[in-house]
């Protein structure tokens, strides 16, 4: 399982039709949260709140990504309903979910991990509401930037 200032080695496709690296993301800074299941309430309220501060989060020199074990024809449909205006990556065999310690089983925990501009795990939020973990973190980049 990566620990803090582990590199995060991420390889999936995305919604997006591209196929995202860490290293797309040099200087930036990755928030990148885990989910159970697209279009379920939860995951709803959760996306819907980082599309709704992706400008914030863009401010803040941050990209958000999703991800779960979804495949991509899922993803599609859940970022169309909603206007999601970020990927959704797609990791069918959860060996990403693995590494990040947000799988156990068939589970999949609501995460969120906070990657640094050079691609190391900087934060974790682990099991969090909803409705709170978009505002949480980007209280926590604002902080970071201070």
């Amino acid at each position: 399982m990566l620990k803090i200032g582990d590199y995060v080695k991420l390889t999936l496709p995305g919604s997006d039709g591209k196929t995202h690296h860490t290293d797309d993301y040099q200087g930036k800074v990755i928030i990148l949260y885990t989910y159970p299941k697209d279009l379920t309430p939860g995951c709803t309220t959760q996306a819907c709140r980082f599309r709704d501060l992706t400008k914030e989060f863009s401010d803040l020199n941050a990209v958000i990504l999703g991800l779960n074990k979804d495949d991509l024809k899922s993803h599609d449909k859940f970022t169309s309903k909603h206007q999601l205006t970020f990927p959704l990556l797609s990791d069918v065999n959860g060996e990403l979910l693995k590494e990040l310690g947000a799988l156990e089983g068939n589970k999949i925990y609501r995460n969120t991990y906070v990657i640094d501009e050079e691609g190391k795990l900087e934060k974790v939020y682990v099991q969090v509401k909803a409705s709170e973990n978009p505002d949480e973190v980007l209280a926590y980049l604002k902080e970071r930037k201070a």
